[in-house]
């Protein structure tokens, strides 16, 4: 009976040892949250870079496009001849 009560003790104990655990680390990202500053930021740099590179990465995936077209063209046209 004494070993089953050790048992269940212990086990009671880890437990609690992993509510705490789960608690500070709740608290913690609760603290980080309310640390963050609430200004906005000026993200009108990045948006311009990323429409930049988007209007860049269209130009290659066109370019890239007509060549698959045209390869694919050329090798029909080679084999009806």
């Amino acid at each position: 009976m004494l070993s089953f009560v050790s048992k269940v003790w212990s086990g009671f104990k880890s437990l609690c040892n992993m509510v705490k655990r789960e608690v500070l680390a709740i608290a913690a990202v609760l603290l980080s949250l309310v640390a963050m500053p609430s200004h906005a930021l000026d993200t009108t740099a990045v948006e311009g870079a990323i429409t930049e590179a988007g209007v860049a990465a269209a130009a290659i995936g066109i370019a890239v496009l007509i060549m698959t077209v045209g390869i694919k063209v050329f090798k029909w046209v080679r084999r009806a001849l």
